[in-house]
């Protein structure tokens, strides 16, 4: 799962992923709060990055929450950061 509020990145970096990457399935999501479908997906996915620049306190701190810190903080703001987080 990638989180970002930058929604043009976020779909750069699933389509570089899915295209290097053979049945991996990406998941994009930018919401501005701890919604539903936010805490579901960072529930059910084997890794969450987040692109923290480019994110809010709510959905940030509610994704630590869920995955009690494991998260993937990628560099930037950018499509290619969401690539090399790590």
């Amino acid at each position: 799962m990638l989180y970002s509020l930058d929604a043009g990145a976020l779909q750069r970096a699933k389509q570089i992923l899915e295209a290097t990457v053979p049945g991996m399935a990406v998941k994009n999501l930018d919401d501005k709060v701890a919604t539903d479908s936010l805490s579901a997906a960072a529930k059910s996915a084997d890794l969450v990055v987040v692109a923290h620049r480019s994110s809010t306190h709510a959905a940030n701190e509610a994704l630590q929450a869920i995955r009690a810190g494991a998260l993937v903080y990628a560099e930037g703001k950018g499509s290619s950061s969401r690539g090399r987080a790590g």
